[in-house]
């Protein structure tokens, strides 16, 4: 078994708290312009909107990175040695909760989901099948970037970095099964976490002290991000730098932590990530979907509104998948 990774839960947990919070406040944003009274999304992008934004992107790269490297792990360990055995282990965790959960949520919400949807990616729950498709690419691939100079991961991780962020109509709008477009997105984020792991061992041209600047850095750079609209382009590779420099700041950030109730805490939200990734979207679409009282507090309380949907959300959520993982349930719904 491997060695618990306090860094990895740390990343893991604040990525999940964020996206919780992204949806807590779609509905104001404008984001599910399908819904009953759903307010048009604003030209300008209030800074806390956009802050938002911003902090979604990371959160589902650190989800990315963070599934890169314990599969990884897992591979060079010797856990993952056959590639049949390792995708089947991957659509028992994936696959099934996408169908179960798909399911509730088409019959829950026909009246504004296309079926073609489920085909896609239905809601949040695209996530699954995008990081099924890259779990499904690493293992056919496994022997390549396992082998490979570092000049070669170099140049791969430049190309994939580059068709990520083609915009083209056919990746758009022909490749939305299965989440392939989504796939090529996140390619990146997720064959940097391979590379994290393959080279482990050997030293990095930055030194402890410039990993903690180096994420000042970019930090400071997405806080003022939405004042001077960096291109696209400078924003990806932002986002995605800022994640690979927090989780490789934690270790010596976090060891106050180690053996104190908020590490008890922590492992609770990390060890129901996936069942709060899965619920809380869900609480949120009921709830506003189908009370326009709901709606009604959202809308004429603005943020207020969201962050007491934040806490609902999130705290139902845990309390939910804690219950389902105490009556062994959450290996089918949850993976």
């Amino acid at each position: 078994m491997m060695k618990r990774d306090l860094n990895i839960q740390f990343v893991r947990v604040l990525a999940t708290i964020t996206i919780v919070l992204y949806h807590s406040f779609s509905f104001n944003m404008g984001t599910w312009s399908f819904f009953p009274d759903s307010p048009s999304a604003s030209v300008e992008i209030p800074y806390f909107y956009a802050m938002l934004n911003t902090a979604c992107g990371m959160a589902l790269n650190s989800f990315v990175f963070i599934a890169a490297i314990l599969s990884a792990r897992g591979i060079f360990s010797g856990k993952y040695a056959g590639t049949v055995s390792f995708v089947l282990k991957k659509a028992q965790r994936l696959l099934v909760p996408y169908l179960i959960w798909g399911v509730l949520t088409y019959l829950f919400f026909y009246e504004i989901c296309y079926f073609k949807w489920f085909l896609g990616g239905l809601a949040h729950l695209w996530f699954l099948l995008m990081i099924f498709n890259l779990f499904v690419l690493a293992a056919l691939t496994r022997k390549c970037w396992m082998n490979a100079s570092p000049w070669v991961d170099g140049v791969v991780l430049i190309v994939v970095f580059a068709i990520s962020q083609l915009n083209i109509g056919f990746i758009q709008h022909h490749l939305w099964i299965f989440s392939i477009n989504r796939t090529l997105q996140y390619i990146p984020m997720f064959f940097l976490g391979l590379l994290i792991v393959k080279y482990d061992h050997k030293t990095l041209p930055l030194s402890f002290l410039g990993y903690p600047l180096m994420l000042a850095a970019t930090t400071l750079l997405l806080i003022i991000d939405p004042l001077v609209s960096f291109p696209k382009v400078f924003h990806n590779i932002l986002i995605i730098t800022e994640v690979w420099m927090l989780y490789k700041s934690l270790p010596n950030s976090i060891t106050h932590i180690k053996n104190s109730k908020g590490e008890a805490f922590i492992s609770l939200i990390d060890r129901n990530s996936m069942g709060i990734y899965i619920l809380h979207h869900t609480f949120i679409w009921l709830l506003v979907y189908f009370s326009s009282y709901c709606r009604e507090l959202l809308l004429n309380n603005g943020n207020a509104g969201g962050w007491f949907m934040f806490l609902t959300a999130f705290f139902a959520s845990l309390f939910c998948s804690a219950f389902i993982e105490k009556i062994r349930l959450s290996k089918y719904l949850f993976g």
